[in-house]
């Protein structure tokens, strides 16, 4: 349980987290969200617009390298500095 009182599944130590509902609460319409998520491999995660929207939103201070990622990479990829390209590459091999 979240300190919300949301529900939520810590996987990867923790590194991914799940929650049975899109919060804060005001401003994300989850029907548009499932409508608007990207598939992979069959699976839907809401779109990064969104995920970085919320990020801001949470003004949690975890996030802010978080932000700067998702920022770069929807910026392409040079804006991400090497050390993440190199990351990538290895990843997607």
């Amino acid at each position: 349980m979240a300190p919300s009182g949301t529900r939520r599944l810590l996987l990867a130590g923790g590194d991914i987290e799940i929650f049975d509902r899109w919060f804060p609460g005001a401003g994300w319409n989850i029907d548009d969200l499932i409508d608007g998520a990207d598939v992979v491999s069959g699976i839907r995660f809401v779109a990064l617009q969104e995920v970085l929207a919320w990020k801001r939103a949470m003004k949690r201070e975890k996030d802010s390298e978080h932000i700067r990622l998702i920022e770069a990479h929807l910026s392409g990829p040079a804006a991400l500095d090497c050390q993440v390209c190199v990351s990538r590459r290895a990843v997607a091999r």
